[in-house]
């Protein structure tokens, strides 16, 4: 009697062309370099992908944090800057940020889940990255 190792590689030698063509056509397509990059890292072992997605990791959060201190410095932070912010925005409570639109009902009520994207109008999700940028300048800026 067949075991079902046996009954796999039999359904995958008829099916092995078909998948062959396929991916052919799939990958014709394709920019040479990330078809490199694809075959890069199907030829190394786990502990070298752990080491690129790390690296991966590090280059992406080193690029946002170049592009925070480029809007932190167009932010042109000043004492003026600082007053403005802090009188339009102080006070702000749940159902401020609701009535003025920056949340979408049904958003999580505080202490309970995280705010996310799907939580925030568009203007909510435009406000968000101003406020961190003046937050990191307080501490941090010249």
């Amino acid at each position: 009697m067949a075991t079902i190792e046996d009954l796999v590689r039999a359904i995958n030698r008829d099916l092995s062309p078909q998948f062959e063509e396929r991916l052919r056509q799939a990958l014709a397509d394709k920019d040479r370099e990330w078809l490199v990059d694809q075959l890069v890292r199907l030829t190394l072992d786990a502990h070298s992908l752990e080491d690129l997605d790390r690296a991966a990791v590090i280059e992406q959060k080193a690029r946002r944090r170049a592009e925070r201190l480029a809007r932190v410095t167009a932010l042109s932070v000043e004492p003026a800057t600082v007053r403005a912010f802090t009188s339009d925005y102080s006070g702000m409570t749940r159902d401020r940020a609701l009535a003025d639109g920056y949340l979408l009902p049904g958003a999580p009520v505080k202490g309970t889940d995280l705010l996310l994207a799907q939580h925030r109008t568009d203007a909510g999700e435009a406000l968000l990255p101003r406020t961190t940028d003046i937050l990191s300048a307080l501490p941090f800026g010249e």
